[in-house]
C-alpha cells in the first residue's frame, strides 16, 4: 500500500486549522505535488492513502477541490477526537440554540446575532458557503471561538483572553466533551481525565508529541513490508517523519515551491529516507552533492509532479498573436530590459500582443510595470484608425501588452492554449508553464536548460535578451519551426503522461534506481 503524507498545513503551528472566512481567503493554489500524486494514482487505479497530520477542519472540502474528495484517507485528529470520515453536512446557524429574542443583521461578510444587551456573535462561512466559525463577544470583547467540521458538528473551541488573544484551544469529541486542550502560551497538551485510557501520558509538552504519538501507533498497526510512505519534505514535519517511518519505506518528495531553498538541516532530517523525488535541477544538483559527501546510498528521481496531457491550441484560429512572458522571480530590473526588447518588437509586429503573466495579484513587479505599460497601450490606443470615435470601453480593451493574474493551474491551463509563444529566462524556468507549454504544443524560449524544453527542438535557448527578436521571428515568420515545436511537444506529452511518471515511480520504489 502506498500512505501518501502531505503537508497542507497552516502558515503559522504547522497542526493547527486553516479554515478561514470566504473573504480571507488568498488566491493562492492549493495544488502540490501530493494533490497531483493523489490524482494521478488514482486515475490509473493504484491504491493509496492519505496521512494527514494535522487539525483540518475543512478537510473533506479541500478535498473535493482538488479531485481527491474519494480517496481513503486517515487524520492524526479524527483518531483523537474520535471522528469518522463522512460526507460534508452543511449547518444552518438557525438551527443552533440561540437566546429567545435573538436578532440576525446580514453584513457582506458576516451573519451579526444580538443575543443581549451586552452579548452577540458573529458568524462566518467559507469559501463553499458552509459555516465555519461562530465568535462569542462580551461587550465587543471576544471571548470564545467555535470551530464547525464540515462534516457538520462542533470541532473545538477557542478562548481568548481579556486582550482578546487565543489562549487555549479545547478538541471535542462528536458528543462535545473536550479530550485535549492545548494551552498555546506554553504549547503544553492536557488529555481530559475521561480519555486517559487513550493517551500515553496525560500531559505532553507540546502537540507534537500527541501527534508522533498517534501516528507511530498508526503505523505499527497498519505495518507491511510492502508498505511505502511518500511525504512531502517539509522542515516542519521531516524530523518526526523519521523518527516513526523506517527509513527503508520512506521516501521524501522535494516540492520547489514548497521549500525553494534547502538548509543542511533540511539535508539531515531526509538522510534516512530511501528515496527522494525533486522536481529541481538546482536541487537535484544539491542532493546529489550531498548523497556524496554524505556517503550516503539515497535514490534520486527528478520527475515532474504535474503530468502532461494533451491541450487545444486555439493561438492559430486568433486574429492577434499573443506572447507570454512570466516575470515572476525575476527582478524588476531584468523585467524592463526584457519589455526594452519586446515592446519595441510587438509594436512592429503585425497583430502582436505581449502578455505579463504573474502568480501574484499584488506582484511588486505588475505594480511597478504598470505606468510604463500604460503609456505603452495608451499610444497603441491613439494611432488606431478611428479613436476619437472610440467609447471609453473601447479604448480600454485596445492593449498592445496586458497583465494576466494566473494564480491557478486552471488559470494557466486555460491561458496557454491562447499563447502562440512562452517565453520564461528565470533561472529556473515554472515547472507549471514548461508541462503546459508541451501540454498545448507551444514553443518556449528560456535562459536555463532543462529537460522540458529541447533546444532546436521545442524551444530555443537564448544567452542574452538581445536574442529574443530572432528567437521569435524562428516561431512566428513561417510555420516550419512552429510545427516541427508543436510536433516534438506532442511527442513529450507521452513521455511525461500520469501513466509514464507512475510507472517510473513504481520502478524507483520496488528497487529499480532511476537515475536522472
Amino acid at each position: 500500500m502506498k500512505y501518501l503524507i502531505p503537508a497542507w498545513y497552516h502558515k503559522d503551528e504547522w497542526w493547527r486549522d486553516k479554515a478561514m472566512p470566504f473573504y480571507e481567503t488568498h488566491f493562492t493554489t492549493e495544488f502540490d505535488d501530493m494533490v497531483s500524486l493523489g490524482n494521478m494514482l488514482a486515475k490509473h487505479a493504484e491504491p493509496f492513502e492519505l496521512i494527514c497530520l494535522n487539525y483540518h477542519s475543512e478537510l473533506r472540502n479541500f478535498l473535493y477541490r482538488n479531485g481527491l474528495f474519494e480517496s481513503s484517507y486517515w487524520s492524526v485528529f479524527d483518531a483523537i477526537q474520535g471522528f469518522e470520515p463522512a460526507t460534508p453536512q452543511p449547518i444552518d446557524y438557525r438551527d443552533l440554540h440561540w437566546p429567545e429574542g435573538t436578532e440576525f443583521i446580514y453584513t457582506p461578510y458576516i451573519v451579526k446575532a444580538y443575543t443581549g444587551t451586552h452579548t452577540s456573535s458573529n458568524i462566518y462561512m467559507s469559501q463553499e458557503g458552509y459555516m465555519t466559525w461562530v465568535e462569542d463577544y462580551y461587550n465587543n470583547h471576544i471571548e470564545k471561538r467555535y470551530i464547525f467540521d464540515d462534516r457538520g458538528f462542533l470541532s473545538s473551541v477557542t478562548y481568548f483572553n481579556q486582550q482578546a488573544q487565543p489562549k487555549k484551544i479545547a478538541y471535542l469529541n462528536r458528543e462535545g466533551h473536550t479530550v485535549i486542550e492545548e494551552h498555546l502560551d506554553t504549547g503544553k497538551v492536557e488529555v481530559a481525565e475521561a480519555f486517559h485510557d487513550q493517551f500515553k501520558q496525560s500531559e505532553y509538552s507540546s502537540m507534537k508529541e500527541v501527534i508522533q504519538e498517534y501516528l507511530a501507533a498508526y503505523i505499527e498497526t497498519h505495518q507491511s513490508p510492502h508498505n511505502t510512505y511518500i511525504a512531502a519534505s517539509d522542515s516542519r514535519h521531516n524530523a518526526l517523519l523519521t523518527e516513526v517511518i523506517n527509513g527503508q519505506q520512506l521516501t521524501f518528495s522535494l516540492f520547489s515551491r514548497r521549500q525553494p531553498e534547502l538548509s543542511t538541516s533540511d539535508l539531515q532530517t531526509i538522510s534516512t529516507a530511501q528515496h527522494w523525488l525533486v522536481d529541481s535541477q538546482i536541487q537535484a544538483a544539491q542532493l546529489k552533492q550531498y548523497r556524496e559527501d554524505a556517503g550516503l546510498a539515497t535514490d534520486i528521481m527528478q520527475h515532474t509532479p504535474f503530468p502532461a496531457t494533451i491541450l487545444p491550441n486555439l493561438s492559430s484560429q486568433l486574429h492577434e498573436t499573443e506572447i507570454g512572458l512570466m516575470i515572476d522571480g525575476l527582478a524588476l530590473d531584468e523585467v524592463n530590459q526584457q519589455l526594452d526588447v519586446l515592446i519595441p518588437y510587438v509594436q512592429e509586429g503585425e497583430d502582436l500582443r505581449l502578455v505579463l503573466l504573474t502568480r501574484h495579484s499584488r506582484s511588486q513587479r505588475a505594480e511597478a510595470l504598470k505606468d510604463r505599460i500604460d503609456e505603452v497601450n495608451e499610444a497603441f490606443a491613439k494611432a488606431q484608425p478611428g479613436y476619437m470615435l472610440m467609447d471609453e470601453t473601447q479604448i480600454a480593451e485596445l492593449k498592445l501588452v496586458r497583465f494576466e493574474f494566473i494564480p491557478f493551474e486552471a488559470d494557466i491551463v486555460k491561458l496557454i492554449s491562447t499563447l502562440r509563444i512562452m517565453i520564461d529566462l528565470n533561472h529556473e524556468p515554472d515547472l507549471f508553464l514548461q508541462i503546459s507549454s508541451i501540454s498545448a504544443g507551444i514553443p518556449q524560449i528560456n535562459r536555463q536548460p532543462t529537460e522540458y524544453m529541447k533546444d532546436q527542438a521545442n524551444g530555443l535557448l537564448i544567452t542574452h535578451n538581445t536574442e529574443l527578436p530572432q528567437a521569435l521571428d524562428t516561431f512566428l515568420i513561417g510555420l516550419k519551426n512552429w510545427n516541427f515545436a508543436f510536433a516534438y511537444s506532442v511527442q513529450l506529452v507521452e513521455a511525461y503522461s500520469s501513466e509514464k511518471l507512475v510507472e517510473q515511480l513504481n520502478r524507483l520504489i520496488e528497487g529499480e534506481t532511476h537515475g536522472a
